[in-house]
C-alpha cells in the first residue's frame, strides 16, 4: 500500500543519501502513515499499525493493523474491499501474526540484517513517537467510546491485559474460516 519513493528503496539497500533527501522521505512517510491511520481508525480502536520497509515484492509497502477486537478488523476488511489507494486496489486479509514484535527482524532493529531489504521478516519503518502519540490522542478524541470500551490494568498503567495466546494451528484455522467467509460474501455480491 505504501508506495516507497526511490530514495526509500536506496535507504533500504544501505546506500548513502543526503540529509535533505532523508528529510523529504521521512516527511512523505509520516504524511502517508497519518492519512492511513486516520482512515483505519474509523473502523475500530487501533492497537498497533506498522508499515514494512522491506523491498521484496511480496512485502514491500505492506501495512499491518492490529485492532482491539476482531469485529473491528472484520469491519475494516468489509469497508476497504474494492477500494483503491494510490491507483492500486487495497488487498485486505487476516494474518496469523498477533504480535508484530515477533514478526520483525531483530537483526534489522540492531542494524545488522545481512539479508537487506529482501529479508522475509518485517523491517518496520520508523514512526516517531510524537506522531504516534498525536494520532492516538486524535483517535480517542474523535472516538471516545474506544477508550471506554478498552479494559485497563488495575495498576493504572493503561496497558491492555494480554488475552490468552492462541496456538499457531488455532490462528491458521481461524484465518482460514475468516477468508472462506469473506470469499463467500464476495461471491454473493
Amino acid at each position: 500500500m505504501y508506495q516507497n519513493p526511490p530514495v526509500a528503496i536506496a535507504i533500504a539497500e544501505g546506500q548513502m543519501i543526503s540529509d535533505e533527501l532523508l528529510d523529504k522521505a521521512a516527511d512523505h512517510f509520516e504524511e502517508f502513515f497519518e492519512e492511513v491511520f486516520l482512515e483505519l481508525m474509523k473502523y475500530g480502536e487501533i492497537e498497533d499499525m506498522v508499515v514494512c520497509d522491506n523491498i521484496g515484492d511480496h512485502i514491500i509497502g505492506n501495512v499491518y493493523v492490529k485492532y482491539r477486537d476482531e469485529n473491528s478488523a472484520a469491519h475494516a476488511i468489509s469497508m476497504l474491499s474494492g477500494r483503491f489507494y494510490g491507483g492500486k486496489p487495497i488487498q485486505c486479509e487476516y494474518t496469523p501474526v498477533t504480535d508484530f514484535r515477533e514478526a520483525r527482524c531483530r537483526q534489522f532493529v540492531e542494524g545488522q540484517c545481512r539479508r537487506g531489504g529482501y529479508c522475509n521478516f518485517m523491517h518496520i519503518k520508523h514512526v516517531p513517537r510524537s506522531v504516534r502519540r498525536k494520532l492516538n490522542e486524535r483517535m480517542y478524541a474523535e472516538y471516545p467510546e474506544y477508550k471506554r470500551r478498552s479494559p485497563r490494568r488495575s495498576d493504572g498503567s493503561g496497558s491492555h491485559d494480554k488475552p490468552r495466546r492462541q496456538s499457531s494451528q488455532e490462528r491458521r484455522n481461524m484465518i482460514e474460516m475468516w477468508n472462506r467467509e469473506r470469499e463467500a460474501r464476495e461471491a454473493a455480491n
